[in-house]
C-alpha cells in the first residue's frame, strides 16, 4: 500500500505499514474491508473490544454511572456474557446521558451500539474530540495491540503457551482483573515454560498499553 486511496486498500499491505500506520480511521477501513472478505483474523469482539478501549482511555472523563456501564456491558457482550437486550438497554441510557451531558458520554454509547464497524468507528472519532494532541496515535496503538502482526502473524502453536498453569494462571489473571501490568511477569513465565517466540515475549515486555484482546493474553486464553 503507497496511497491513501480506497482503491489502494483493497490491496496487500505489508507488516512494515499496517505497524507504521498512525491514523485510525484508515486502519479500521482495512480492517473493515479484510473483514468483509470473511478474514477470520477480523473478528466483531477484537472491533468492539477496540471501540471499548478507545472508551477506556477517557474513563476518567465518564462522570456518568450510565456511560461506564454502557462500556462494562459492552464487553461482556464481546465475550458473549451479556445479551443483545442488555447491551441496548445499556445503550439507551448512555445515549439519554449523552445528549444532557458532554462529549465524553458518546464514546460510551457508540461503543454499545449494535452494529460492531459503526461502534468502532465512531466511538474512536468522539473519543478523540476533546483528548490531548495525539490520541489518534493512541487509538493507532491499540488497534496493533488487538490485531497483533497481521502480515507476517507471529501466531505461536497456542498449546505451546499452555505448558504450564503458571502461564494460563497469569493470563487468566491479566484478562479478568485488567491487571495489565502484569504482561512483564506473563512474558517470564512464558520463558520460564519455554516459549521462545520472539514476537510474543517483546509484545509482553512492549511499553505500550495493553488492552482486552490484546492478541497474546487471547492467544493463551483460547479468545
Amino acid at each position: 500500500m503507497r496511497e491513501h486511496g480506497g482503491d489502494t486498500l483493497a490491496q496487500a499491505m505489508t507488516e512494515a505499514e499496517w505497524q507504521s500506520l498512525t491514523d485510525p480511521g484508515l486502519m479500521l477501513t482495512y480492517l473493515n474491508r479484510v473483514y468483509h472478505l470473511d478474514d477470520k483474523r477480523i473478528t466483531d469482539r477484537k472491533l468492539r473490544l477496540f471501540a471499548c478501549a478507545c472508551c477506556r482511555r477517557i474513563w476518567h472523563l465518564l462522570d456518568d454511572a450510565s456511560c461506564r456501564a454502557a462500556v462494562e456491558t459492552a464487553e461482556r457482550y464481546a465475550d458473549g456474557e451479556a445479551s443483545g437486550s442488555e447491551l441496548e438497554t445499556a445503550r439507551a441510557a448512555a445515549w439519554d446521558a449523552a445528549w444532557d451531558s458532554s462529549w465524553s458520554a458518546f464514546p460510551p454509547a457508540w461503543a454499545a451500539t449494535p452494529n460492531v464497524h459503526e461502534a468502532a468507528a465512531k466511538a474512536a472519532e468522539t473519543a478523540r474530540q476533546g483528548t490531548l494532541v495525539g490520541e489518534h496515535v493512541e487509538q493507532a496503538h491499540l488497534l496493533q495491540e488487538i490485531f497483533g502482526h497481521l502480515f507476517s502473524p507471529l501466531t505461536a502453536d497456542p498449546s505451546s503457551l499452555r505448558k504450564t498453569e503458571s502461564v494460563v494462571s497469569v493470563a487468566g489473571e491479566i484478562y479478568a482483573s485488567r491487571a495489565f501490568a502484569r504482561m512483564p511477569a506473563l512474558g517470564d513465565a512464558l520463558m520460564e515454560a519455554g516459549c521462545d517466540n520472539e514476537g510474543v515475549l517483546a509484545h509482553c515486555h512492549s511499553q505500550r498499553e495493553h488492552v482486552r484482546g490484546c492478541w497474546v493474553v487471547d492467544l493463551i486464553v483460547g479468545r
